[in-house]
């Protein structure tokens, strides 16, 4: 996928998502996995100036580059509610914080990859119904 394509994907994301408000700087690299966890792509997420950095990789086929933007603006959306719950955990301790941010992370990452399901369910309905109107 070219540079210009991902810029592409990453601004119709962005409107879908209602991220107009932030700016997104993309870090295309020629590598399959990005992290020792083997990570496709990374958003680091600057809450005081409402941007992002995603580093991704681009050696990858389209579907699983348009995926991974996909996946990495889920993580800006629902960000707010990541800051909220470490300024609560922060209340809390340094104890409570490594167990439950921990815990937080874990249950960030599942939400993400269940409204990615769902976003793969919504699309061909989509598509579908839109043929359906054309037909008419």
């Amino acid at each position: 996928m070219t540079d210009k394509n991902i810029l592409k994907e990453v601004k119709k994301w962005q409107e879908l998502l209602g991220l107009q408000d932030w700016n997104f700087i993309i870090d295309p690299v020629k590598n399959s996995i990005i992290s020792d966890h083997g990570e496709l792509a990374k958003v680091y997420i600057s809450e005081e100036s409402m941007s992002a950095g995603i580093v991704i990789a681009i050696d990858l086929p389209d579907e699983e580059i348009k995926r991974s933007i996909q996946h990495e603006l889920f993580h800006v959306v629902l960000h707010d509610l990541g800051s909220t719950f470490n300024d609560a955990i922060d209340l809390l301790g340094v104890e409570s914080r490594t167990a439950l941010g921990s815990r937080y992370n874990k249950c960030e990452e599942k939400l993400v990859i269940k409204l990615e399901r769902l976003i793969d369910k919504l699309v061909p309905m989509e598509e579908s119904r839109l043929e359906e109107k054309a037909e008419q």
